[in-house]
């Protein structure tokens, strides 16, 4: 039994892939799982569960999810990864969050989205030059919005402001609908006009 209802639940994975909202479909995906999820094994299944969970902050359901991948499955980057990213940004279990993260990053050197995991992690331990050093080596890798909101902030952390501003305008060039960069640059520079030059609203 258990056997067909994951491969009924898999099957509607693509459906919920091609949806407009992705938010909105890990919604669904979780409220649909949520009665049976502690029958379920199948790995794929779990993590679209977890990250879910996450959307609403359902903490303890997308942690547990997590480990029970991690227990199967020790080496899994995206469950590494998913979990320990979820501390960095919360602020919590920060020398956890840099293990998983570096385990994740040892699994696959290649990917910059673990690598800027890492680094988010040092930075909020304030390992902050080993931060900005994995940072803009993932930002020059892999130059996305939320990776340059990242670096952004570290430098701007550090008092090197016009680096951040640079580094911001390059995000948002990339895409400035980004949801981590606008949060970022309303919390740290409010009254920033995108466009005009730095000297005009830092003091």
């Amino acid at each position: 039994i258990r056997a067909a209802k994951e491969k009924l639940i898999n099957s509607w994975r693509p459906l919920l892939a091609r949806a407009q909202d992705e938010e909105a479909s890990l919604l669904a995906f979780y409220q649909i799982l949520s009665a049976s999820i502690s029958q379920i094994q199948d790995i794929d299944i779990l993590y679209a569960f977890a990250l879910g969970a996450e959307k609403i902050k359902h903490y303890d359901a997308m942690e547990s999810t997590l480990r029970k991948i991690i227990a199967k499955k020790p080496n899994d980057k995206n469950a590494l990864n998913a979990l320990g990213y979820s501390y960095a940004d919360r602020g919590i279990k920060l020398n956890e969050a840099v293990n998983l993260l570096t385990k994740a990053y040892q699994a696959d050197t290649n990917d910059m989205y673990v690598l800027d995991s890492l680094a988010w992690a040092n930075y909020r331990l304030g390992n902050k030059a080993l931060a900005i050093k994995q940072l803009q080596q993932a930002f020059l890798n892999k130059p996305e919005a939320e990776i340059g909101a990242h670096l952004g902030e570290a430098l701007w952390s550090t008092d090197d402001k016009a680096g951040a501003d640079i580094v911001w305008r390059k995000a948002e060039s990339i895409d400035a609908n980004n949801k981590t960069l606008q949060e970022t640059l309303a919390r740290l520079w409010p009254n920033r006009i995108p466009g005009n030059n730095l000297k005009e609203h830092i003091s």
